[in-house]
């Protein structure tokens, strides 16, 4: 009877080639079972993949990386810095593309947030009043698109945490802040 040492065959992913070579190197019977350190491995790894890093990494940063944790982000009063991708001003409320189900239930002249945009985001534009992307650079699709349609925008925002729907913004795509001006009832 064999010993069952992992769940899955992707379960072999998460071993060291030393842990790989002790189990092939001894008897099946005397082997711990590997489940718990392939857990808290993959639990690691999930952790760590939710964690957002700044778009430059200076030598001083590198120090204050550590153990993520689930602590919410920091903002000073509540004045966040991005990326400038287009510039002008802006106010208006908060809207998450991501909250919306067609084109129709999209309100106009929100400023919209959105992980990153590609052609299929086209048609939100012209309803838009700004942007708000979490990911991208000067030379993103969305960054593109906003200049060309004099939309101010912003760019690297861990928006989805920091901001909520019909929080009421100051967007100022020249200097890349984003700075709330009255957080959305019931956040």
């Amino acid at each position: 009877m064999a010993a069952k040492l992992i769940n899955t065959p992707e379960d072999y992913f998460w071993l060291t080639m030393e842990e790989i070579e002790q189990v092939l190197a001894s008897s099946l019977r005397t082997i711990a079972p590997l489940q718990p350190t392939i857990a808290a491995r993959r639990d690691a790894y999930r952790a760590y993949w939710d964690l957002s890093l700044p778009l430059v990494v200076n030598d001083a940063d590198v120090m204050n990386f550590g153990e993520p944790d689930d602590a919410e982000p920091v903002s000073l009063e509540d004045t966040l810095l991005g990326l400038s991708v287009s510039p002008g001003q802006v106010q208006g409320k908060v809207s998450f593309l991501s909250d919306y189900d067609s084109l129709e239930d999209v309100p106009r002249g929100r400023i919209l947030v959105a992980p990153s945009t590609d052609p299929a985001y086209l048609p939100y534009f012209p309803l838009a009043a700004g942007l708000i992307v979490e990911r991208g650079g000067m030379l993103s699709h969305g960054s593109i698109i906003a200049r060309e349609y004099g939309l101010p925008a912003v760019s690297n925002i861990d928006a989805r945490r920091q901001l909520h729907p019909g929080d009421r913004v100051l967007l100022d795509g020249s200097t890349g802040l984003v700075q709330v001006l009255e957080r959305a009832k019931g956040t």
